[in-house]
């Protein structure tokens, strides 16, 4: 009888271990094979989209230019979302304005449900001169498989190729700004 509670008292702190553990361990194992699942993929720019620059639209012909330069750094911005849209001042301040432009394009894939909406209020504030792609249908996502994983793994730096080099948003992580910013100086 003793040893029978013995058993079932280890039984117990196994299974009080194992599920302390395993949570933390299963997000860095789910995160691992979503980055190894993403590393040197293909990416697959959206031709269904159109480009706001300077208050004028144009067709996704307008980015043809930009898909040629060595490197290509995406990011999905929700423009719905104040915040979201401020954000592309710190890409400016943290990564563009330290990166030659002439090697790296910068595409920002504005997610919007309300097109007006955004260009009479949130388009306004933006004082980045670069092109917006604006997206309403989520090509960005869809076309790229991307509907399963969570913001951390929308945004991208490309190589020449369109392969996925690097995967996240340098704003907020120094590393992966260190990284980012190591990769496109070389």
């Amino acid at each position: 009888m003793r040893n029978l509670k013995i058993r079932i008292l280890l039984l117990v702190f196994i299974v009080f271990f194992a599920a302390c553990n395993s949570p933390e361990e299963k997000r860095e194992k789910n995160i691992s094979e979503i980055l190894n699942k993403l590393q040197g993929k293909k990416f697959t720019f959206p031709d269904s989209v159109q480009v706001i620059y300077k208050d004028s639209l144009y067709g996704a012909e307008k980015l043809k230019p930009l898909l040629k330069k060595k490197y290509k750094i995406t990011a999905k911005i929700y423009g719905d979302c104040h915040v979201c849209v401020e954000s592309l001042k710190k890409w400016e301040e943290q990564i563009i304005n330290k990166c030659d432009t002439g090697r790296v394009a910068f595409l920002f894939y504005i997610y919007v449900t309300k097109l007006y909406s955004f260009r009479a209020d949130l388009y306004q504030k933006i004082t980045l001169d670069y092109p917006l792609i604006l997206d309403s249908a989520d090509y960005y996502i869809r076309n790229n498989n991307l509907e399963n994983y969570d913001e951390r793994f929308q945004d991208f730096m490309l190589d020449k190729e369109n392969r996925i080099k690097i995967i996240g948003n340098p704003l907020d992580n120094p590393q992966l700004a260190e990284l980012y910013l190591n990769e496109l100086t070389k």
